[in-house]
């Protein structure tokens, strides 16, 4: 697969040139692009990689956990009416210029094993989509004992409810504006690693009963210390202070940054958001490269 920023014909004279071929025209590639369906991808994925590489002994762990990380990216897309309709427009404007433009995004959501870079489940959806339900769908592709790394978009009382529910283990960054204890513990207050029982707010109590989620969380904060001398505080249910001391969990997060990489390759080197046709073949795109990164 070739770099996007490539014209498509000089891409198919290289590939010809590869394998000794005839070279096609853009006309006959586009033609035959069109026959193509991106929920393919997502099947080749599956069965040929995640199942595969899941099936080799020699998968990498950390404490006998996969470690899963999950984020989300706005993505730039084409403005073309078929993209609009589907992903919905965003309004920017500059302050200090005062220009105002409309922007067709989309976000995208991955479930990626960062010890054995394996892109285990994705999603590409409205610009306005919450974060926090992406990653609930992930839910779906993990398992009883999965270790799952976020950052701060992520911390609420019903998401955290929904993965002690699924029995996964999880490391969450918390904002300054998150869980008291968390607010408490970054203004220096109180013990640097301490269990609290957690409580919905009364707004969400409804909601945790229609959903038939736990009414109170046992979770354990802890403060890290980075390289540049501020604290954050992560929320995690690693309740085993012998097993998972404070010192530890500095690596743990620090294991997310691998879909931060897996990001910039998407982005940077493959040129994800550089798009050319409709909805269709933006849905072939990104589905092409998460399974050409992999094989």
């Amino acid at each position: 697969m070739w770099k996007s920023i490539k014209s498509v014909q000089l891409g198919l004279n290289e590939m010809a040139l590869i394998y000794g071929t005839q070279p096609v025209s853009t006309s006959a590639f586009t033609q035959a692009r069109a026959n193509l369906s991106y929920t393919a991808f997502i099947e080749l994925n599956k069965k040929s990689v995640v199942d595969v590489m899941y099936s080799d002994n020699k998968i990498k762990h950390y404490k006998n956990m996969r470690v899963l990380a999950v984020d989300g990216s706005k993505i730039a897309l084409p403005k073309h009416p078929s993209t609009q309709q589907e992903f919905g427009v965003i309004n920017y404007a500059n302050q200090h210029s005062k220009i105002e433009n409309d922007y067709c995004n989309g976000v995208a959501s991955i479930l990626y094993d960062v010890l054995n870079h394996i892109v285990i489940d994705s999603q590409l959806t409205h610009a306005k989509a919450y974060e926090g339900n992406l990653a609930i769908d992930h839910l779906n592709y993990t398992k009883e004992g999965d270790l799952l790394i976020f950052d701060r978009n992520y911390p609420s009382y019903i998401f955290i409810s929904y993965l002690i529910s699924k029995k996964l283990n999880f490391v969450i960054r918390c904002s300054k504006t998150s869980f008291k204890p968390a607010r408490n513990i970054l203004k220096g207050l109180g013990e640097s690693d301490q269990q609290v029982v957690l409580t919905p707010h009364h707004k969400k109590t409804k909601e945790v009963k229609e959903k038939h989620l736990p009414e109170q969380l046992n979770v354990r904060f802890v403060r890290v210390k980075l390289k540049t001398g501020e604290y954050e505080v992560l929320i995690t249910n690693l309740m085993n202070k012998k097993r998972f001391p404070q010192s530890a969990f500095k690596y743990i997060y620090y294991m997310r940054w691998g879909i931060e990489g897996l990001y910039d390759i998407l982005k940077n080197r493959l040129n994800l958001e550089n798009f050319i046709g409709k909805i269709e073949n933006l849905f072939i795109k990104i589905f092409m490269l998460l399974f050409t990164l992999q094989v």
